[in-house]
């Protein structure tokens, strides 16, 4: 039970369905057919488990530092059964692809795969690039969706709010990890006054889903969305809930699963 638990915390299983939701809920929502959505999603979900495996495999000399409690540093699972896992997520992501996509949408896929698993070299050589890389990479599956409805402008304001949002956590999770990530000019610029730009980016991205709040419920998403920014602000000025504050940036992005439909 607790390798079962490892694995599930190594995969990021809670973030990797988050990102096949993304393309999944979008699909389903205009196509009414669940077994194509499921097929159209499905190599997104190996994808980005192979991408956190991936991450925890080049990271385990920094997370000695940053997250000792992660399941590779606290050898809570070995490396050995991490890189069969990273290749058998590899493995369906490219074989699911094959299957399941379109040959003239396949390609977004493969250079999300290939953004993703090139995510070590951004750390190592160009560590300051690092929240725009992932927040870059994060928005490709809207563009996935965009691929397949072409006309739906709207898809291309909601990636350009996930890759805001995205923004936002990714520069408050290396403000966490500053002291065992590799120096860059963002070790230069004062935490908070990165912290200050990295909410200014969410703020930015709820301002831009007020044209697509036009009903009751939408909206009232929309104030979720900014209720829970609110919280995540409260926690961040307490450093010991400060990866609470992070979480409840996930949770914005769940929230505005919503405006996807």
């Amino acid at each position: 039970m607790r390798q079962v638990r490892a694995v599930i915390r190594l995969t990021r299983i809670d973030s990797s369905i988050l990102i096949f939701m993304a393309v999944l809920v979008p699909l389903y929502s205009r196509s009414k057919n669940l077994l194509w959505s499921v097929e159209k999603a499905l190599p997104l979900l190996f994808i980005a488990i192979c991408t956190y495996i991936a991450n925890d495999l080049d990271d385990i000399e920094r997370d000695k530092t940053n997250h000792p409690q992660r399941p590779l540093p606290s050898q809570q699972l070995t490396t050995a059964v991490a890189a069969l896992l990273y290749f058998a997520s590899l493995a369906f992501a490219l074989l699911t692809a094959r299957l399941f996509i379109p040959s003239g949408t396949v390609a977004w896929y493969y250079t999300t795969l290939i953004l993703a698993i090139s995510y070590t070299y951004v750390v190592e050589w160009l560590p300051g690039m690092k929240a725009a890389y992932v927040a870059c990479a994060l928005s490709l599956p809207i563009l996935i969706v965009k691929d397949f409805y072409p006309s739906e402008q709207r898809l291309r304001l909601v990636a350009g709010v996930v890759f805001l949002l995205s923004l936002g956590r990714e520069l408050c999770k290396d403000l966490v990890d500053r002291t065992g990530d590799r120096k860059s000019f963002m070790h230069l610029i004062e935490p908070n006054t990165i912290a200050v730009v990295a909410f200014a980016a969410q703020i930015g991205a709820l301002l831009l889903l007020l044209p697509a709040a036009t009903t009751a419920t939408a909206a009232a998403d929309l104030i979720l969305m900014a209720c829970i920014l609110l919280l995540a602000i409260r926690y961040w000025h307490t450093p010991a809930t400060r990866d609470r504050s992070i979480y409840l940036m996930k949770m914005q992005l769940l929230a505005g699963l919503y405006f996807l439909i």
